[in-house]
């Protein structure tokens, strides 16, 4: 679209009179006082507007998706969250392509909370950090010291499950999920 350059030219004699000097005579004066009450109109009409528009008009709703934490034991250390958008470096986050959040425990519950989520299909991997060193940690045989959780409550036996066992949907919107831990 090509701009109206009548409209930018009048613009531009408008905004060259408001910085002229006043002492060019009283048609510059008059041409002043012209324009700041134009302009005032203009601002008093935006607020009128704007105070009579609906409000939740201007509202910015953000992808929300929250995940609650149930069976804790305790109220040591934190909940780290993971969330895998894809099946690549499910579970583990080696290559750190997930998003990993870190959520306070209060009442032997806890609450991660992915703000700005796109929709899409997307998997969570949480665990209870009780010594608070920011690893899962596990015995000399491998086997977890610490609680965990997947999305759709999905089993692990024996080992992780798959990135298809614990995916879901994710429209947009505020999306809430309860993931039960087990230790």
């Amino acid at each position: 679209m090509a701009p109206d350059y009548r409209v930018m030219n009048r613009l531009r004699r408008a905004i060259t009179i408001v910085c002229v000097p006043m002492r060019k005579g009283p048609f510059y004066i008059w041409r002043y006082l012209g324009v700041v009450t134009a302009l005032s109109l203009g601002i008093a009409a935006f607020d009128r507007i704007a105070a009579t528009a609906r409000p939740d008009t201007f509202v910015k709703t953000e992808n929300r998706l929250l995940v609650h934490v149930l069976g804790l034991r305790n109220d040591h250390g934190d909940v780290r969250c993971s969330l895998f958008s894809s099946a690549e470096d499910f579970p583990n986050n080696g290559d750190l392509m997930a998003k990993t959040v870190t959520a306070p425990i209060v009442g032997r519950t806890a609450t991660c909370e992915f703000a700005g989520t796109a929709p899409g299909v997307y998997a969570v991997v949480l665990f209870h950090d009780e010594n608070g060193d920011g690893k899962f940690n596990r015995n000399w045989i491998g086997l977890p010291e610490e609680g965990y959780g997947f999305s759709n409550d999905a089993p692990a036996r024996f080992h992780p499950p798959r990135f298809d066992d614990a995916s879901f949907s994710f429209a947009g919107g505020t999306l809430e999920i309860p993931v039960k831990i087990r230790y």
